[in-house]
């Protein structure tokens, strides 16, 4: 996911070019994508906090990383009984409001909470979705989370 301070400094050694850019820190600092999946069929849709699946990769925010964009792709349509909402968490922090299940078509990018520009994550956090307000009956969604590496 990131590069270790031993990994970095050996690719900031490797050459003159890799020294004058530092490129270990470049690639360390470059923003990172996880992506995570929510599926009604193995999850469940109770109103509840579910820990997201990994798609590929660790699906773990980094301490001290900033999250800067949220893209949600719905898989298969979402619905719900009611007026369902899904929030997306790193750990104990909020990425995005509450969205409204009505808000899933194809891929859309929620704003980040507050609509602030980038949200800090204080420790590593798994990413889970907090759903409310009703259950969820079908659907399933797959989150993609950039964020810069501390």
């Amino acid at each position: 996911m990131s590069l270790t301070a031993q990994a970095r400094a050996e690719l900031n050694r490797f050459s003159s070019i890799f020294r004058k850019n530092s490129i270990g820190n470049v690639i360390h600092r470059a923003p990172k994508v996880v992506a995570a999946d929510y599926s009604f069929a193995t999850q469940g849709g109770a109103i509840s906090t579910i820990t997201l699946a990994s798609v590929i990769q660790d699906v773990v925010i980094p301490a001290n990383s900033v999250v800067t964009r949220v893209f949600v792709e719905e898989v298969t349509n979402v619905t719900s009984g009611g007026s369902a909402t899904v929030t997306l968490n790193a750990g104990a922090t909020a990425l995005t409001g509450a969205i409204a299940i009505a808000s899933f078509a194809g891929i859309t990018a929620p704003a980040l909470a507050g609509s602030v520009a980038g949200i800090k994550i204080t420790a590593n956090s798994d990413l889970t979705i907090t759903i409310a307000t009703a259950t969820l009956t079908a659907g399933a969604l797959r989150f993609h989370v950039e964020f810069i590496p501390a």
